[in-house]
C-alpha cells in the first residue's frame, strides 16, 4: 500500500475541507502550508496518515476493478513523517 497523508482543515470544530499533498511535495512545502493555515485564527489543522486501505473489488470480463475504497486514518505530525 502506498503511504499517503491528508490535511484536514477546521474552523470552530467544523470541517472546512481536506487537502491531500502530492507524495512528491517537499517537507518544507507541507510545513509552510500548515504554518500558513494555522496563522489564520481560528483555523485548526489536523495531519493524518492512512493506516489501512480497504477495497471492494470485482472481477468481470477478465479484468479486476475497484468498486470502492475506504481508508482508516491515524493522527500524526508532519515532523514525524519526514
Amino acid at each position: 500500500m502506498k503511504t499517503h497523508y491528508q490535511i484536514n482543515i477546521y474552523r470552530e470544530k467544523k470541517l472546512l475541507g481536506t487537502f491531500t499533498p502530492n507524495h512528491l511535495a517537499s517537507q518544507n512545502s507541507i510545513q509552510q502550508l500548515i504554518a500558513t493555515l494555522t496563522a489564520i485564527d481560528p483555523i485548526e489543522v489536523e495531519f493524518v496518515q492512512v493506516t489501512e486501505d480497504m477495497r471492494v473489488l470485482i472481477y468481470q470480463n477478465g479484468q479486476m476493478r475497484t468498486l470502492s475504497s475506504q481508508y482508516s486514518y491515524q493522527n500524526t505530525t508532519a515532523d514525524s513523517v519526514f
